[in-house]
């Protein structure tokens, strides 16, 4: 462990020490924020940076960057939508300096799916991919996790639009939220199918310590467990309150068998074909569809 009694300045935050690596990598990350000024109960990340949210100089960001040998980026901000104006700010500043990279990132599918601006200098500035939580198809299970920002029947919109600037959509979900019933899951598949998603990750809620959600479980004794290796978001450590710990066990595997289905995803790649997606779209997603097959098999334990 190593500590700091306080937070390090954004101007300070210093570069990867990438020289520590005795291999090279296809793909590197990158940090231009750290932090989240969101709110989510069931999010460690604000936690873990103590409710702060900091941006580095891009002139920093961009030094950085030049440096990088490789052509693959992944920014690791936890939302890189949480100051558009910062991010539009730097998306210019890669394409003045001619930054010839590709690049994955993380944002909120509120802020990626209306802000046109952000969109265009996003995809001019080399950006494939974005990951975003749409967490849930239920608007009372987001807006009781303080998502409220989140607006399900905009969600089909807000994919569409970023797909139309020719970049993919990445959804996180998850399963578990107190106002989830064994309906949840056919629900999710079906919306997912509507909305044309590229690629999703599936998660079981889970109450990590620290997050207001483990305080507010913990005080109503719905924790099963506190045998910490199993909180990996693919096994069930509280008590639901609409179902049982082994429907939203089964109910989210079957979410991930299906959406992973060897016919879905053949449809999802051939569907990029018919987008203005660039050759990294079209080796990226059938990659990332490939890998979370074989991840979910496992993890599931699926057949």
């Amino acid at each position: 462990f190593y500590h700091s009694e306080r937070l390090v300045k954004a101007e300070d935050i210093p570069p990867l020490r990438r020289d520590l690596l005795n291999f090279k990598l296809l793909t590197d990350g990158l940090r231009v924020t750290r932090g989240c000024p969101s709110q989510c109960e069931f999010c460690s990340i604000t936690y873990f940076y103590n409710h702060t949210f900091r941006r580095r100089p891009i002139k920093n960001v961009i030094k950085e960057l030049k440096s990088i040998p490789s052509r693959m980026i992944l920014i690791h901000d936890a939302n890189l939508a949480a100051d558009l104006d910062h991010s539009k700010a730097f998306f210019k500043a890669m394409i003045k300096e001619k930054i010839n990279k590709k690049w994955l990132g993380n944002g909120n599918i509120y802020s990626l799916g209306k802000d046109e601006e952000f969109l265009c200098l996003a995809r001019e500035s080399g950006c494939i991919c974005w990951t975003t939580g749409f967490e849930s198809v239920s608007q009372k299970s987001l807006n009781s996790v303080k998502k409220s920002a989140n607006k399900v029947h905009k969600y089909g919109e807000w994919v569409k639009n970023i797909r139309k600037h020719g970049m993919a959509v990445n959804g996180l979900f998850i399963f578990g939220f107190d106002h989830d019933t064994p309906e949840i899951f056919d629900t999710t598949l079906n919306a997912m199918y509507d909305w044309g998603i590229d690629a999703a990750e599936f998660n079981i809620l889970t109450p990590l310590p620290g997050t207001p959600l483990f305080t507010k479980m913990d005080k109503e004794g719905r924790i099963l467990t506190r045998d910490w290796s199993k909180y990996t978001q693919t096994q069930v450590v509280f008590q639901p309150k609409n179902m049982t710990p082994e429907e939203l066990y089964e109910g989210t595997k079957k979410v991930a068998r299906e959406f992973y289905s060897p016919i879905n995803m053949t449809k999802r790649i051939v569907g990029l074909m018919k987008l203005s997606f660039t050759p990294s779209n079209l080796f990226l997603m059938p990659f990332m569809n490939i890998t979370r097959r074989v991840w979910y098999m496992r993890e599931f334990d699926i057949k």
